[in-house]
This record gives C-alpha cells, sequence and structure tokens, in this order.
C-alpha cells in the first residue's frame, strides 16, 4: 500500500468515498455528514478496499452506512490465489470455501442471497376483466417501480449494498 488515505474531517483512515462532496471518510465521519440531512443521505458512496484502499465495485447511499469491508478486485484475486494455495485438496468443495469468504477481519455479512433472490408468489387481480386495473398494482395495491440494472463491469452477485445502488438513482 503506497499511499494511506486519511479521512478529511478526522484524520482517521478512510473507509468510504463520497464523491458528491470529494470526500474521504471514516464511518464516523460519514454517518454524522450523510445523517445530516436527507438531501446529503442520497450521495452515493463507494467503499475502499480494505487492503490497497482503492475503489471497490461496492456502493451505497443513506444515512448511516453499516460499517462493512470489501476487496477491490485486484486484492480479491491475490486473496483467492494465497487461499488457494493452502487449500489444494479443497478445490472440489466450492461451496465451504464461497461461505469463508462471505466475512473478512471478523465483520459479519449479509449473505448474497438475503435480498435479492426472495420470490415473493403474485396473487391474481380479483377482477381479471376490470380493463382499468394496472397489473403493477393489482398485487400490492401499491405502484411497482422497476430500476435500471446500471452495474459496472466489476459488480457479482456477491456484494453487498448492490439493492441500495438503485435506491440512488432517483436523485
Amino acid at each position: 500500500m503506497e499511499e494511506t488515505w486519511l479521512c478529511s474531517l478526522c484524520e482517521k483512515r478512510a473507509r468510504i468515498v463520497c464523491e458528491s462532496d470529494q470526500a474521504k471518510l471514516c464511518w464516523n465521519c460519514d454517518h454524522k455528514v450523510h445523517s445530516a440531512n436527507f438531501l446529503v443521505a442520497k450521495h452515493l458512496r463507494i467503499l475502499l478496499c480494505n487492503l490497497c484502499q482503492s475503489l471497490t465495485p461496492w456502493n451505497a447511499c443513506g444515512p448511516s452506512l453499516t460499517p462493512t469491508s470489501s476487496l477491490c478486485h485486484p486484492c480479491s484475486l491475490f486473496r483467492d490465489n494465497i487461499r488457494g494455495d493452502d487449500n489444494d485438496d479443497d478445490d472440489d468443495n466450492n461451496d465451504t470455501e464461497s461461505e469463508e469468504y462471505e466475512s473478512y477481519d471478523g465483520v459479519e455479512e449479509e449473505e448474497e442471497d438475503e435480498g435479492e433472490n426472495q420470490v415473493v408468489p403474485w396473487s391474481s387481480p380479483t377482477h381479471s376483466s376490470d380493463a382499468d386495473t394496472d397489473i403493477s398494482t393489482a398485487a400490492t395495491g401499491l405502484p411497482f417501480n422497476r430500476f435500471p440494472h446500471n452495474f459496472s463491469v466489476h459488480d457479482s452477485d456477491d456484494e453487498i449494498g448492490c439493492s441500495s445502488q438503485k435506491l440512488c438513482l432517483g436523485h
């Protein structure tokens, strides 16, 4: 690690980059700044790699982000290679290895499937002949909005914050 990025406010190790504020922030300062009002809570923040502090694909917005850790793609590959050397006899057991990668430095991350792959059954509309009934409101009575899936090339299904990005696009 050539350069350690420090928090723009308190000079602790930076964990998040807010491009809107052009600031690198630690978790505490990020919370103070982005919980100030609803407008700054909409700022999209990018998590820095826990090893080299480069930008990662993980991003989210909101007044208070849960402290977590992430790795950039090169550090993730490096870590995979190191673990692969130590576990040569476990190559045929990919399920166990993928579970090991879900936590890093004692920080437990949510399961990757928890929010995005839930199946919710549609209830059939009571009046199917009613032409004014919108299919997006028929099942729940609430409007259903689909957000575009605008992830970069580096995104994958196992990152936390994927669904948060969709909420931030409305600003």
